[in-house]
């Protein structure tokens, strides 16, 4: 098993073509001054997700970076699960829009249910990638 971080925001970037990468394939923040390897080029099973959208610009960089790390095959894509805490209405309907364009998202209720560690303001839910439109 390999477990990677990954920030998102670059990553997303990245895949839009706005951040120059270093030879050896690291990008580099502005805004944070830090610099991270996002490990883009590697297959998953499983991609794990917690508290990473609050804001509404946090949503565009967030899906795009998932729909870069689970394209290809749906059948051949990992499995995407995410804990997810509601912050905003608006927030909420705009992520939840945006994934459904790409993903089938069900709750997992009955994961939340079987764990002390989840609180009441906390729900899971599986991302499944869809076939693009067409194919």
């Amino acid at each position: 098993m390999r477990a990677a971080p990954l920030d998102w925001r670059v990553a997303a970037r990245e895949a839009d073509g706005k951040e120059q990468q270093r030879a050896e394939g690291e990008a580099e923040t502005a805004t944070k001054g830090c610099t991270v390897t996002p490990p883009l080029a590697v297959d998953y099973d499983l991609l794990l997700l917690a508290d990473c959208v609050w804001l509404d610009e946090l949503v565009e960089p967030l899906v795009a970076t998932l729909e870069r790390l689970t394209g290809g095959a749906p059948a051949q894509a990992p499995l995407v699960l995410m804990a997810y805490q509601s912050r905003s209405r608006q927030t909420d309907a705009a992520l939840f829009a945006r994934l459904a364009r790409r993903f089938t998202v069900a709750e997992d209720a009955e994961g939340a249910r079987r764990s002390a560690l989840v609180s009441d303001k906390v729900r899971l839910y599986q991302l499944r990638r869809r076939a693009a439109a067409g194919v």
